[in-house]
């Protein structure tokens, strides 16, 4: 009896791939994650200054400091979440 080879892939190699594509995917979830969260260190830090832009310009004004973001006029980037605390 002879054996005749069939074309295809066997599944060693099936197995190859897709422990392959497995590890590229992990890589690159994790350097997407990196990003964003670099990203949104940029944005908190841009907002952070700002806000102390807009703190300063409004103590010029009136001499004293003050908790409400209306009075300054600042709106933050919609994913940043202020919360002032009493000092």
């Amino acid at each position: 009896m002879r054996l005749v080879a069939r074309p295809g892939f066997s599944l060693l190699e099936l197995f190859v791939v897709l422990l392959i594509i497995a590890i590229l995917t992990a890589v690159a979830v994790t350097r997407i994650h990196d990003y964003k969260h670099h990203y949104y260190r940029a944005t908190m830090l841009s907002d952070l200054r700002n806000l102390a832009v807009s703190e300063e310009s409004y103590w010029s004004s009136v001499d004293t400091y003050t908790n409400d973001l209306a009075a300054l006029n600042f709106a933050p980037t919609p994913m940043v979440t202020i919360t002032f605390v009493e000092a």
